[in-house]
Protein backbone atom coordinates (compact mmCIF):
# COMPACT_ATOMS: atom_id res chain seq x y z
CA UNK A 1 0.00 0.00 0.00
CA UNK A 2 1.81 3.34 -1.09
CA UNK A 3 2.39 5.82 1.82
CA UNK A 4 -0.61 8.51 -0.71
CA UNK A 5 -3.27 5.56 0.06
CA UNK A 6 -2.15 5.17 4.11
CA UNK A 7 -2.37 8.92 4.37
CA UNK A 8 -5.73 8.99 2.63
CA UNK A 9 -6.96 6.01 4.46
CA UNK A 10 -5.90 7.22 8.08
CA UNK A 11 -7.15 10.77 7.09
CA UNK A 12 -10.81 9.36 6.19
CA UNK A 13 -10.32 7.61 9.32
CA UNK A 14 -9.19 10.13 11.77
CA UNK A 15 -12.35 11.87 10.67
CA UNK A 16 -14.74 9.35 11.66
CA UNK A 17 -12.33 8.74 15.05
CA UNK A 18 -12.91 12.48 15.58
CA UNK A 19 -16.53 12.36 15.28
CA UNK A 20 -16.74 8.97 17.45
CA UNK A 21 -14.50 11.18 20.15
CA UNK A 22 -16.80 14.11 20.53
CA UNK A 23 -19.68 11.59 20.47
CA UNK A 24 -18.37 10.13 23.40
CA UNK A 25 -17.11 12.78 25.37
CA UNK A 26 -20.69 14.81 24.53
CA UNK A 27 -22.16 11.08 25.60
CA UNK A 28 -20.56 11.47 29.04
CA UNK A 29 -21.69 15.16 30.08
CA UNK A 30 -25.08 15.14 28.66
CA UNK A 31 -25.92 11.66 30.26
CA UNK A 32 -24.55 13.70 33.54
CA UNK A 33 -26.48 16.88 32.49
CA UNK A 34 -29.84 14.80 31.61
CA UNK A 35 -30.02 12.16 32.66
CA UNK A 36 -31.76 8.96 31.08
CA UNK A 37 -34.83 10.24 30.46
CA UNK A 38 -33.74 13.36 28.93
CA UNK A 39 -30.68 11.67 27.13
CA UNK A 40 -33.27 9.86 25.77
CA UNK A 41 -35.37 12.20 23.91
CA UNK A 42 -32.07 13.71 22.29
CA UNK A 43 -30.99 10.59 21.54
CA UNK A 44 -34.43 10.03 19.32
CA UNK A 45 -33.80 13.13 17.65
CA UNK A 46 -30.46 11.67 16.80
CA UNK A 47 -31.76 8.44 15.51
CA UNK A 48 -34.34 9.36 13.50
CA UNK A 49 -32.51 11.94 11.73
CA UNK A 50 -30.01 8.93 10.67
CA UNK A 51 -32.69 6.59 9.90
CA UNK A 52 -34.07 9.14 7.64
CA UNK A 53 -30.91 10.79 5.89
CA UNK A 54 -30.91 7.43 3.43
CA UNK A 55 -34.43 8.12 2.02
CA UNK A 56 -33.73 11.77 1.36
CA UNK A 57 -30.11 11.19 0.53
CA UNK A 58 -30.73 8.77 -2.34
CA UNK A 59 -27.76 7.00 -1.86
CA UNK A 60 -25.97 9.10 -3.09
CA UNK A 61 -22.88 9.16 -0.92
CA UNK A 62 -22.85 5.37 -2.44
CA UNK A 63 -23.20 6.61 -5.81
CA UNK A 64 -20.22 8.79 -5.27
CA UNK A 65 -17.98 6.30 -4.38
CA UNK A 66 -18.66 3.89 -6.80
CA UNK A 67 -18.18 6.31 -9.09
CA UNK A 68 -15.08 6.52 -11.56
CA UNK A 69 -13.07 9.86 -11.59
CA UNK A 70 -14.09 11.92 -14.65
CA UNK A 71 -16.94 10.01 -15.13
CA UNK A 72 -20.39 10.73 -15.48
CA UNK A 73 -21.39 7.21 -14.83
CA UNK A 74 -20.99 3.99 -12.45
CA UNK A 75 -17.32 3.68 -14.10
CA UNK A 76 -15.93 2.12 -17.04
CA UNK A 77 -15.19 -1.26 -15.60
CA UNK A 78 -18.77 -2.75 -15.53
CA UNK A 79 -19.37 -2.00 -19.30
CA UNK A 80 -16.02 -3.82 -19.70
CA UNK A 81 -17.63 -6.87 -18.02
CA UNK A 82 -20.29 -6.47 -20.69
CA UNK A 83 -22.85 -5.00 -17.58
CA UNK A 84 -24.77 -1.45 -18.32
CA UNK A 85 -23.89 0.41 -16.13
CA UNK A 86 -26.05 2.07 -13.45
CA UNK A 87 -26.92 5.84 -14.15
CA UNK A 88 -27.29 7.60 -10.89
CA UNK A 89 -28.58 10.76 -10.39
CA UNK A 90 -27.68 13.87 -7.75
CA UNK A 91 -31.50 14.63 -6.50
CA UNK A 92 -32.02 18.47 -6.85
CA UNK A 93 -32.81 20.48 -3.65
CA UNK A 94 -36.65 20.68 -4.41
CA UNK A 95 -36.30 16.25 -4.13
CA UNK A 96 -34.34 16.12 -1.21
CA UNK A 97 -36.99 18.17 0.67
CA UNK A 98 -39.60 16.69 -0.50
CA UNK A 99 -38.54 13.62 0.65
CA UNK A 100 -37.87 15.32 4.10
CA UNK A 101 -41.23 16.76 4.26
CA UNK A 102 -43.09 13.23 3.89
CA UNK A 103 -40.86 11.56 6.60
CA UNK A 104 -41.96 14.41 8.64
CA UNK A 105 -45.54 13.92 7.79
CA UNK A 106 -44.99 10.34 9.11
CA UNK A 107 -43.14 10.61 12.12
CA UNK A 108 -44.66 13.69 13.82
CA UNK A 109 -47.83 11.94 15.15
CA UNK A 110 -45.92 8.87 16.89
CA UNK A 111 -43.35 11.26 18.17
CA UNK A 112 -44.20 14.71 18.65
CA UNK A 113 -43.90 18.33 17.45
CA UNK A 114 -40.02 18.26 19.27
CA UNK A 115 -38.98 15.39 17.59
CA UNK A 116 -38.95 17.48 14.08
CA UNK A 117 -35.45 19.09 15.36
CA UNK A 118 -35.14 15.48 13.66
CA UNK A 119 -35.12 17.42 10.19
CA UNK A 120 -32.72 20.06 10.02
CA UNK A 121 -30.23 16.85 11.70
CA UNK A 122 -31.12 14.70 8.94
CA UNK A 123 -30.05 17.25 6.26
CA UNK A 124 -26.72 17.89 8.23
CA UNK A 125 -26.44 14.38 7.66
CA UNK A 126 -26.99 13.72 4.54
CA UNK A 127 -25.29 16.73 2.87
CA UNK A 128 -21.84 16.05 4.90
CA UNK A 129 -22.29 12.13 3.81
CA UNK A 130 -22.18 13.41 0.44
CA UNK A 131 -19.23 15.84 1.20
CA UNK A 132 -17.41 13.35 2.37
CA UNK A 133 -17.76 10.61 -0.52
CA UNK A 134 -16.72 12.97 -2.97
CA UNK A 135 -13.87 13.71 -0.85
CA UNK A 136 -12.59 10.35 -1.16
CA UNK A 137 -13.55 10.07 -4.77
CA UNK A 138 -11.59 13.08 -6.06
CA UNK A 139 -8.52 12.33 -3.55
CA UNK A 140 -9.47 16.19 -1.87
CA UNK A 141 -9.72 15.48 1.70
CA UNK A 142 -9.14 18.73 2.86
CA UNK A 143 -12.03 20.91 2.41
CA UNK A 144 -13.73 17.69 4.00
CA UNK A 145 -11.31 17.86 6.49
CA UNK A 146 -11.65 21.28 7.97
CA UNK A 147 -15.89 20.94 7.69
CA UNK A 148 -15.52 17.97 9.71
CA UNK A 149 -13.06 19.59 12.45
CA UNK A 150 -15.35 22.42 12.35
CA UNK A 151 -18.52 20.81 12.78
CA UNK A 152 -17.11 18.76 15.46
CA UNK A 153 -15.83 21.64 17.20
CA UNK A 154 -19.21 23.38 16.98
CA UNK A 155 -21.05 20.16 19.13
CA UNK A 156 -18.06 19.82 21.28
CA UNK A 157 -18.14 23.89 22.33
CA UNK A 158 -22.05 23.85 22.31
CA UNK A 159 -22.29 20.89 24.27
CA UNK A 160 -19.68 22.20 27.05
CA UNK A 161 -21.49 25.77 26.96
CA UNK A 162 -24.59 23.91 27.91
CA UNK A 163 -22.70 21.83 30.95
CA UNK A 164 -20.91 24.88 32.44
CA UNK A 165 -24.25 26.57 32.21
CA UNK A 166 -26.43 23.79 34.19
CA UNK A 167 -28.74 23.92 30.97
CA UNK A 168 -30.98 20.81 31.51
CA UNK A 169 -33.58 21.48 28.78
CA UNK A 170 -32.91 18.70 26.06
CA UNK A 171 -34.21 20.94 23.17
CA UNK A 172 -30.88 22.37 23.31
CA UNK A 173 -28.72 19.66 23.98
CA UNK A 174 -29.94 18.16 20.38
CA UNK A 175 -29.68 21.96 18.84
CA UNK A 176 -25.68 21.57 18.93
CA UNK A 177 -25.94 18.88 16.31
CA UNK A 178 -27.96 21.52 13.91
CA UNK A 179 -26.22 24.56 14.41
CA UNK A 180 -23.79 25.80 13.04
CA UNK A 181 -24.03 22.15 11.89
CA UNK A 182 -26.38 23.24 9.14
CA UNK A 183 -23.93 26.08 7.56
CA UNK A 184 -20.86 23.23 7.60
CA UNK A 185 -23.41 21.04 5.79
CA UNK A 186 -24.56 23.57 3.11
CA UNK A 187 -21.10 24.18 2.01
CA UNK A 188 -20.22 20.50 1.73
CA UNK A 189 -23.54 20.27 -0.56
CA UNK A 190 -22.12 23.27 -2.56
CA UNK A 191 -19.03 21.48 -3.18
CA UNK A 192 -20.75 18.02 -4.50
CA UNK A 193 -22.68 20.43 -6.84
CA UNK A 194 -20.16 21.76 -8.15
CA UNK A 195 -17.48 18.38 -8.41
CA UNK A 196 -20.07 15.93 -9.43
CA UNK A 197 -20.27 14.41 -12.25
CA UNK A 198 -23.46 12.85 -11.51
CA UNK A 199 -26.59 14.66 -13.81
CA UNK A 200 -29.55 16.24 -11.78
CA UNK A 201 -32.46 14.37 -11.03
CA UNK A 202 -35.73 15.79 -9.85
CA UNK A 203 -37.50 13.81 -7.60
CA UNK A 204 -38.87 10.72 -10.30
CA UNK A 205 -35.98 10.38 -11.64
CA UNK A 206 -33.73 9.83 -8.54
CA UNK A 207 -36.05 7.77 -7.29
CA UNK A 208 -36.14 5.65 -9.90
CA UNK A 209 -32.30 5.68 -10.83
CA UNK A 210 -30.98 5.81 -7.45
CA UNK A 211 -33.69 2.77 -5.88
CA UNK A 212 -31.14 0.64 -5.32
CA UNK A 213 -28.64 2.52 -3.66
CA UNK A 214 -31.54 4.00 -1.54
CA UNK A 215 -32.51 1.04 -0.32
CA UNK A 216 -29.19 -0.59 0.76
CA UNK A 217 -28.37 2.55 2.55
CA UNK A 218 -31.93 2.24 4.69
CA UNK A 219 -31.41 -1.16 5.20
CA UNK A 220 -28.41 -0.54 6.58
CA UNK A 221 -29.84 2.48 8.67
CA UNK A 222 -33.06 -0.03 9.76
CA UNK A 223 -30.72 -3.28 10.80
CA UNK A 224 -27.87 -0.31 13.05
CA UNK A 225 -30.64 1.72 13.87
CA UNK A 226 -34.25 0.20 14.67
CA UNK A 227 -33.93 -0.79 18.05
CA UNK A 228 -32.92 2.57 19.32
CA UNK A 229 -35.66 3.92 17.25
CA UNK A 230 -38.79 1.32 19.22
CA UNK A 231 -37.28 1.51 22.43
CA UNK A 232 -38.59 5.07 23.19
CA UNK A 233 -41.95 4.05 21.13
CA UNK A 234 -41.91 0.76 22.96
CA UNK A 235 -40.63 1.03 26.61
CA UNK A 236 -39.36 4.77 27.20
CA UNK A 237 -37.07 7.43 26.65
CA UNK A 238 -34.94 6.20 29.42
CA UNK A 239 -34.49 3.00 28.59
CA UNK A 240 -32.90 4.50 25.02
CA UNK A 241 -30.71 6.78 27.45
CA UNK A 242 -29.23 4.07 29.10
CA UNK A 243 -28.83 2.13 25.81
CA UNK A 244 -27.21 4.97 24.22
CA UNK A 245 -24.43 5.72 26.48
CA UNK A 246 -23.17 1.79 25.62
CA UNK A 247 -23.75 1.74 22.03
CA UNK A 248 -22.20 5.35 21.54
CA UNK A 249 -19.17 4.03 23.37
CA UNK A 250 -18.63 1.10 21.48
CA UNK A 251 -18.85 2.90 17.97
CA UNK A 252 -15.73 3.81 17.24
CA UNK A 253 -15.14 0.42 15.82
CA UNK A 254 -17.97 0.78 13.23
CA UNK A 255 -16.49 4.03 12.19
CA UNK A 256 -12.98 2.60 11.61
CA UNK A 257 -14.05 -0.09 9.52
CA UNK A 258 -16.79 1.68 7.38
CA UNK A 259 -13.83 4.29 6.86
CA UNK A 260 -11.90 1.39 5.29
CA UNK A 261 -14.20 -0.40 3.66
CA UNK A 262 -15.59 3.42 1.62
CA UNK A 263 -11.56 4.34 0.65
CA UNK A 264 -11.04 0.64 -0.74
CA UNK A 265 -14.49 0.97 -2.54
CA UNK A 266 -13.65 3.80 -3.67
CA UNK A 267 -9.96 3.53 -5.00
CA UNK A 268 -9.74 -0.48 -5.13
CA UNK A 269 -10.52 -1.72 -8.68
CA UNK A 270 -13.92 -0.82 -8.72
CA UNK A 271 -16.15 -3.55 -10.83
CA UNK A 272 -13.71 -6.07 -10.07
CA UNK A 273 -15.23 -9.21 -7.79
CA UNK A 274 -13.49 -10.78 -4.87
CA UNK A 275 -14.38 -14.41 -4.03
CA UNK A 276 -15.28 -16.22 -0.89
CA UNK A 277 -11.99 -17.24 -0.19
CA UNK A 278 -10.12 -13.70 -0.92
CA UNK A 279 -12.76 -12.39 1.39
CA UNK A 280 -12.61 -14.55 3.76
CA UNK A 281 -8.53 -13.49 3.72
CA UNK A 282 -9.66 -10.06 4.04
CA UNK A 283 -11.72 -10.25 6.76
CA UNK A 284 -9.07 -11.97 9.06
CA UNK A 285 -6.85 -9.63 8.04
CA UNK A 286 -9.37 -7.07 9.60
CA UNK A 287 -9.81 -9.38 12.41
CA UNK A 288 -6.55 -8.66 13.76
CA UNK A 289 -7.81 -4.88 14.38
CA UNK A 290 -11.52 -5.54 15.02
CA UNK A 291 -11.10 -8.05 17.91
CA UNK A 292 -8.60 -6.31 19.83
CA UNK A 293 -10.05 -3.18 19.57
CA UNK A 294 -13.72 -3.84 20.25
CA UNK A 295 -12.21 -6.19 23.55
CA UNK A 296 -10.03 -3.10 24.94
CA UNK A 297 -13.00 -0.79 24.54
CA UNK A 298 -15.28 -3.38 25.90
CA UNK A 299 -13.25 -4.14 29.06
CA UNK A 300 -12.30 -0.26 29.77
CA UNK A 301 -15.76 0.50 29.47
CA UNK A 302 -16.83 -1.78 31.79
CA UNK A 303 -14.54 -0.49 34.51
CA UNK A 304 -15.41 2.97 33.73
CA UNK A 305 -19.11 3.32 33.01
CA UNK A 306 -19.86 4.69 36.67
CA UNK A 307 -17.06 6.72 36.96
CA UNK A 308 -17.75 8.22 33.53
CA UNK A 309 -21.30 8.74 33.50
CA UNK A 310 -22.80 8.78 37.13
CA UNK A 311 -24.07 5.95 39.60
CA UNK A 312 -27.78 6.42 37.62
CA UNK A 313 -26.10 4.61 34.47
CA UNK A 314 -25.37 1.41 36.64
CA UNK A 315 -28.08 -0.77 34.95
CA UNK A 316 -26.32 0.02 31.12
CA UNK A 317 -23.36 -2.57 32.49
CA UNK A 318 -25.78 -5.09 31.23
CA UNK A 319 -25.68 -4.13 27.89
CA UNK A 320 -21.75 -3.92 27.66
CA UNK A 321 -20.88 -7.71 26.89
CA UNK A 322 -23.77 -7.91 24.20
CA UNK A 323 -22.72 -4.86 22.28
CA UNK A 324 -18.96 -5.34 22.20
CA UNK A 325 -19.93 -8.26 20.53
CA UNK A 326 -22.38 -7.12 18.25
CA UNK A 327 -19.99 -4.41 17.05
CA UNK A 328 -17.19 -6.32 16.33
CA UNK A 329 -19.51 -8.18 14.33
CA UNK A 330 -20.93 -5.12 12.93
CA UNK A 331 -17.26 -3.85 11.69
CA UNK A 332 -16.81 -7.35 9.64
CA UNK A 333 -20.34 -6.80 7.77
CA UNK A 334 -19.18 -3.48 6.74
CA UNK A 335 -15.83 -5.12 5.66
CA UNK A 336 -17.60 -7.01 3.46
CA UNK A 337 -20.50 -4.40 2.18
CA UNK A 338 -17.86 -2.67 1.35
CA UNK A 339 -16.27 -5.57 -0.71
CA UNK A 340 -19.75 -6.02 -2.41
CA UNK A 341 -20.47 -2.09 -2.89
CA UNK A 342 -16.64 -2.38 -5.33
CA UNK A 343 -18.12 -5.29 -7.04
CA UNK A 344 -19.85 -5.09 -10.28
CA UNK A 345 -22.79 -6.09 -8.82
CA UNK A 346 -24.02 -3.32 -6.59
CA UNK A 347 -27.20 -5.35 -6.52
CA UNK A 348 -25.86 -7.82 -3.84
CA UNK A 349 -24.79 -5.07 -1.26
CA UNK A 350 -28.77 -4.22 -1.19
CA UNK A 351 -29.66 -7.98 -0.97
CA UNK A 352 -27.04 -8.18 1.97
CA UNK A 353 -28.05 -5.16 3.57
CA UNK A 354 -31.72 -6.40 2.97
CA UNK A 355 -31.03 -9.56 4.67
CA UNK A 356 -29.83 -7.75 8.06
CA UNK A 357 -32.91 -5.18 7.68
CA UNK A 358 -35.31 -7.71 7.37
CA UNK A 359 -33.55 -9.69 10.60
CA UNK A 360 -34.06 -6.91 12.23
CA UNK A 361 -37.97 -5.61 11.02
CA UNK A 362 -38.13 -9.64 12.89
CA UNK A 363 -36.15 -9.69 15.47
CA UNK A 364 -36.13 -6.23 17.30
CA UNK A 365 -39.96 -6.04 18.16
CA UNK A 366 -39.80 -9.27 19.66
CA UNK A 367 -37.31 -8.70 21.55
CA UNK A 368 -37.58 -5.62 23.08
CA UNK A 369 -41.12 -6.53 23.93
CA UNK A 370 -39.87 -9.37 25.63
CA UNK A 371 -36.57 -8.54 27.17
CA UNK A 372 -36.37 -4.45 26.90
CA UNK A 373 -33.58 -2.61 26.37
CA UNK A 374 -31.77 -5.76 26.68
CA UNK A 375 -33.42 -7.85 24.25
CA UNK A 376 -31.98 -5.16 21.85
CA UNK A 377 -28.51 -5.26 22.95
CA UNK A 378 -28.28 -9.23 22.13
CA UNK A 379 -30.93 -8.90 19.30
CA UNK A 380 -27.94 -6.67 17.60
CA UNK A 381 -25.36 -10.07 17.67
CA UNK A 382 -28.49 -12.07 15.75
CA UNK A 383 -28.67 -8.87 13.09
CA UNK A 384 -25.06 -8.35 12.34
CA UNK A 385 -24.23 -12.29 12.14
CA UNK A 386 -27.60 -12.99 9.56
CA UNK A 387 -25.33 -9.50 7.65
CA UNK A 388 -22.57 -11.33 8.12
CA UNK A 389 -23.15 -14.71 7.05
CA UNK A 390 -25.62 -12.92 4.17
CA UNK A 391 -22.85 -10.74 2.78
CA UNK A 392 -20.29 -13.80 2.60
CA UNK A 393 -22.66 -16.07 0.56
CA UNK A 394 -23.65 -13.39 -1.99
CA UNK A 395 -20.01 -13.24 -2.83
CA UNK A 396 -19.27 -15.39 -5.90
CA UNK A 397 -17.65 -18.72 -5.23
CA UNK A 398 -15.14 -18.09 -7.37
CA UNK A 399 -13.87 -15.01 -8.98
CA UNK A 400 -16.22 -13.68 -11.42
CA UNK A 401 -12.78 -11.85 -13.64
CA UNK A 402 -10.63 -15.11 -13.76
Amino acid sequence: MSRSVIRAVVSVAGASMLAAGVSFIVNIISARSLGPELRGHVATVLQLAYITAPIIGYGVDRALLRQEEGSGQDGASHEDLGQKSPRYVLPSLSAVLIALAVVAAIIWPIYGPWIMMAAPAALVTVWMSWYRSDAIRTKKLRGFLIATFGYQGSILIGSLILWLLGVRTWQYWAGVYIIPGIFFALYGFMVVRRNQALPQGALRESIRNNAALTWSGLAKLISTRLNRILLPAMVSAGSLGLFIVVATATEPLYWIAQSLADYQTSHSGKGNSRDRRAAARSLAKGSLLFLPLGVIGGAALWFLLVPLFGRAYEPARAFIIPLTIASILLAMFRHLCGILLAGPHSQKLGAAEGAAAVAAMIIFPIVIYTHGALGAAWGSIAVYLIGVIAGYVLLPARNENS
